[in-house]
């Protein structure tokens, strides 16, 4: 009977962060979407990009989020908060020094914080792949596929608790997180197969897997932590679960806001065209709303000397648009004369959009008695302005290099430090029947 309430109190923890997953995984399943709604035209408007739809759904989360921030902070209580303010107060600098003199915690630490900074370091580097490799630079295009990664990452978290608690319950804590590493690490090697433009579905693959994986991984950690509490209550007979899990989640925190520096430094050694993007973007806009324009003619309601003033404007801006491009163009193939092949190929795609548009000026007698036509003019002019969007192949490469071996790397290092961790399963239960004795000896 002993052994069993040890056992049910030691993995009471990791079923309680298990829930506090499963929930956050079932709050996070609407979010992925976001993206296609932003990809909306109700809300980019006309000749609106992404980001400009996103401008308007982040107004929209945050009309939602704002007045439910303040519930929280009306009804949220901490439980247990009359016992802890009786409690004697610790010197700050004294916690620090504890925690950071066991090291027990700082080899848990390591490992979470290395493999966390794996992860973080390339976190959105799946969004320039799908985008740019899988869909050719079609942003429209791939928010679908982003939407059901999104969905199948959260459903996998949700039914990812269920064999995590079976799972720790009889291999232990630190196998189960060895296994999770695995999984990680299985994920990272199938992207090798599953970035395949041809089937690009097949990203849900490795999604599923480093979802499960990460559930696993940061839901044991956190758990894990709780241990270490056990085991410094029983050393010094202080119980100091603030100082350890404040400690735990300021690297956890200072590591994501270190890698976004680090992100954008792996993005400049992938030689990513970001003025390519937000300049065919804004040619693009123009010419989508030369074609909501036209579509917006009705029959008879203008002149036709009024419609061809309507289409040479916007043509004249099209072809601003595209002569900033190509000059664009020419500066970066004698920044990056290896690109120079890929940046010739761009620069006849634009040549032959210009040439389209400008023919479209000069016969504009015909297509302005023509709306239908035109239309579909605008169309074809749509499909070679999106073409221009290809990044070179050597870029896309370096992409799913760094996002593929990065967190493959940090992972077979946190592998080392997660194999000699000391909580072992028995020595676990050691510490809970050794803390149980000493606490049934003082109430008596």
């Amino acid at each position: 009977a002993l052994g069993m309430e040890m056992s049910q109190d030691y993995h009471e923890r990791t079923r309680l962060f298990s829930a506090q997953s499963f929930l956050g995984n079932v709050f996070a399943m609407g979010t992925p979407w976001l993206l296609k709604l932003a990809g909306n035209d109700y809300f980019r408007g006309t000749g609106g990009t992404l980001i400009d739809g996103m401008c308007y759904v982040s107004l929209l989360v945050a009309a939602f989020l704002i007045p439910m921030s303040f519930w929280w902070f009306l009804v949220l209580r901490e439980p247990g908060f009359e016992v802890a303010k009786k409690r004697q107060k610790s010197a700050f600098w004294d916690d620090m020094r504890i925690a950071g003199s066991n090291k027990t915690f700082l080899r848990l630490v390591a490992t979470i914080f290395t493999l966390a900074m794996g992860f973080n370091f390339v976190s959105i580097f799946n969004y320039y792949i799908t985008i740019f490799y899988l869909y050719g630079g079609d942003p429209i295009a791939a928010v679908d596929l982003l939407g059901y990664a999104g969905t199948t990452w959260a459903v996998t978290g949700l039914i990812a608790v269920f064999p995590l608690n079976w799972l720790s319950r009889r291999l232990g804590k630190n196998k189960t997180l060895l296994i999770a590493i695995g999984l990680m690490c299985a994920a990272q090697l199938s992207k090798i197969v599953c970035y395949d433009p041809e089937m690009p579905y097949l990203v849900l693959i490795p999604t599923a897997l480093l979802s499960a994986g990460m559930l696993m991984f940061f839901t044991l950690g956190a758990s894990m932590v709780g241990d270490i509490c056990d085991e410094d209550e029983l050393n010094t007979g202080t119980r100091s679960e603030g100082t350890y899990y404040s400690v735990y989640w300021w690297f956890i925190k200072m590591g994501t806001a270190f890698a976004s520096f680090v992100t954008g430094a792996l993005l400049v050694y992938t030689s990513f065209d970001e003025k390519q993007n937000v300049t065919v973007d804004a040619l693009l806009g123009q010419v989508r709303s030369m074609q909501v324009q036209v579509e917006s003619w009705q029959p008879d309601q203008l002149p036709d000397a009024q419609r061809l003033s309507q289409l040479e404007e916007a043509v004249d801006k099209i072809v601003e648009k595209a002569d900033l491009l190509n000059t664009h163009f020419h500066d970066r193939s004698k920044d990056l004369p290896g690109q120079a092949g890929h940046i010739e190929q761009l620069t006849q795609q634009l040549d032959a959009l210009r040439a389209k548009a400008a023919a479209l000026a000069i016969s504009g007698n015909r297509f302005v008695s023509a709306p239908p036509e035109l239309v579909n003019e605008a169309k074809q002019l749509e499909e070679l302005t999106t073409q221009l969007r290809v990044q070179s192949p050597e870029t896309l490469f370096h992409l799913r290099l760094v996002e593929i071996g990065v967190p493959l790397l940090l992972s077979v290092i946190s592998i080392t430090f997660a194999l000699g961790y000391p909580l072992t399963e028995t020595r676990c239960y050691e510490i809970k029947a050794a803390l149980q004795k000493r606490n049934a000896n003082q109430n008596e």
